[in-house]
C-alpha cells in the first residue's frame, strides 16, 4: 500500500468533481426542462453562477485540508506511477479552477508540482484565479435585440417626421 496517500488524494478529489459535475448535469437538466413563455430566454449567465455555488467550495477546501494533509503531499512527490499522478494533478487542477484566491491560498501545497503565487490576482475577477472561456449566448441575443429597438424607433421617427 505504498500509494495509499496518492489513491486517498485522488478518491477525494474525484468526489469532489463528480458532485460538481453532477449538480451541473441536474442543474441544466431543470433549466432546459422550464417551459419559456414567448419572447423568453435563458439567463446562462445566472445558470452558470448557481452551477458554480452548488457546492460549498469553503467546505471543500476544509475536506482537502482535513484528508490531503502536508506529510502525505510529501509521500504523494515521490510517487512513481505516471498515470496515478497526472491523474491527481488534473483533479487538483480542476479544483483551483473552482476555488477562490483566498481558498487557494489555503491549499496551494496540494499543487507540489508548480509555484502559486502569493501575490493577488491583477484580473477584476476576484472570486477565481483562472480565467473561463465560456461563451454568453444571451448576451449576444441581448444586444441584437436591443438593435432592433433602436432600429425601429429611428424608422417611426423618420415616419413621423415625414408625415409632418
Amino acid at each position: 500500500m505504498k500509494d495509499r496517500e496518492l489513491n486517498q488524494a485522488i478518491e477525494v478529489l474525484k468526489s469532489v468533481k463528480n458532485a460538481y459535475e453532477s449538480n451541473k448535469t441536474k442543474i441544466t437538466r431543470e433549466v432546459l426542462a422550464m417551459p419559456l413563455g414567448y419572447n423568453q430566454s435563458i439567463n446562462w449567465s445566472k445558470v452558470n453562477k448557481a452551477i458554480e455555488n452548488s457546492l460549498d467550495w469553503d467546505k471543500v477546501v476544509e475536506l482537502v485540508k482535513k484528508t490531503i494533509p502536508h506529510k502525505n503531499v510529501e509521500k504523494i512527490k515521490n510517487i512513481n506511477n505516471l498515470t496515478q499522478i497526472n491523474e491527481y494533478k488534473s483533479l487538483v487542477n480542476f479544483l483551483f479552477e473552482k476555488l477562490s484566491y483566498s481558498q487557494v491560498n489555503q491549499v496551494k501545497y496540494i499543487c507540489y508540482w508548480k509555484t502559486i503565487s502569493t501575490a493577488p490576482p491583477t484580473s477584476n475577477r476576484p472570486t477565481s484565479v483562472y480565467t473561463s472561456t465560456t461563451n454568453n449566448s444571451s448576451d449576444n441575443a441581448n444586444s441584437v435585440s436591443w438593435f432592433y429597438w433602436v432600429f425601429g424607433i429611428i424608422i417611426f421617427i423618420m415616419i413621423v417626421k415625414a408625415c409632418n
